[in-house]
């Protein structure tokens, strides 16, 4: 055996996940034929993989092609809305103060709404016009003119372009926030990764590799939703990691029921002692290396 040979031998042991102790406790648990603490260590790995994969197909939802076209759909669709509602606020430009129609105007106008029909005016409709009434920011009374630039803002807010632009407005927001707020990878996920770690290192790590991708396509999004060019799309394809992990979640449940199966057992115990022994075995090979190597 050469050098090199057993230099691989120590490398693979202290890449093991699983210790001799954990093994021995398997076969002593197997030999007294209580499988019930192994069942539902299975049962709870599978609940595990499960878990895995449904935030998987949760954060692909959010972040798959067809979502963030919506979202790009949805922000076209405010920004030729708005566009709309800049051509209606032009009418006013005549007026005697420019801006009507920008979002401060307009929340400057709900305010007075709300003061209206909470204090001044609370059993009549918001704009209050008749010749008795006042104009609830200058509490002057209103001349015709004045009458007639109230009715005239009431109509510019309760356009229909105006209700649909704020509607369109929501829905992006919404989305929006989501993909802001979206955890890819939550503390529950990261939890069970490092349990299942033992049994599957490599499955785990292919997990971990795709919710990096996923945190990175979230990252870039959410950076290009302040800013006006289309939203990129960030081609991902969880279906193999998917599968890997259903599988893993139906080969864990099988193991569990199969355990009360004393054939089955016995071949698992059998596993089980082979691996308990190769760590053994790697462990001496450690400690003597030099020894081998002279």
């Amino acid at each position: 055996m050469s050098v090199e040979a057993v230099d691989a031998l120590i490398a693979q042991f202290d890449q093991e996940a699983a210790t001799v102790e954990d093994l021995k406790e398997q076969e002593a648990r197997l030999r007294a034929a209580d499988t019930t603490k192994e069942r539902q260590k299975l049962t709870r790995e599978a609940e595990k993989f499960d878990a895995i994969r449904t935030h998987l197909e949760t954060v692909h939802a959010a972040l798959a092609g067809d979502a963030l076209t919506v979202l790009q759909e949805q922000r076209s669709r405010v920004t030729t809305l708005q566009e709309a509602a800049e051509v209606l606020a032009r009418s006013f430009e005549l007026g005697p103060l420019l801006g009507v129609g920008s979002s401060p105007w307009k929340e400057l106008w709900e305010s007075a709404r709300r003061y209206s029909e909470t204090h001044a005016y609370s059993d009549k409709g918001f704009p209050v016009l008749d010749p008795a009434s006042r104009c609830v920011l200058c509490q002057q009374t209103l001349d015709p003119g004045a009458t007639d630039r109230l009715s005239r803002f009431e109509r510019f807010v309760r356009d229909d372009t105006q209700v649909r632009l704020q509607e369109a407005r929501e829905a992006y927001d919404k989305q929006a926030r989501s993909l802001t707020k979206l955890v890819v990878s939550s503390e529950a996920v990261a939890t069970n990764l490092t349990d299942l770690e033992v049994g599957d290192a490599d499955l785990v790590n292919e997990t971990r590799k795709l919710l990096g991708r996923y945190e990175a396509a979230r990252t870039t999004v959410v950076a290009t939703l302040g800013e006006s060019g289309d939203v990129q799309v960030i081609p991902i394809e969880p279906e193999a990691t998917m599968a890997r992990l259903r599988e893993a979640a139906a080969k864990a449940r099988a193991t569990a029921e199969s355990l009360s199966n004393p054939t089955v057992l016995s071949a698992k115990l059998a596993a089980v002692t082979t691996k308990r022994k190769e760590l053994e075995l790697l462990h001496k090979s450690k400690g003597a290396r030099a020894a081998i190597v002279a």
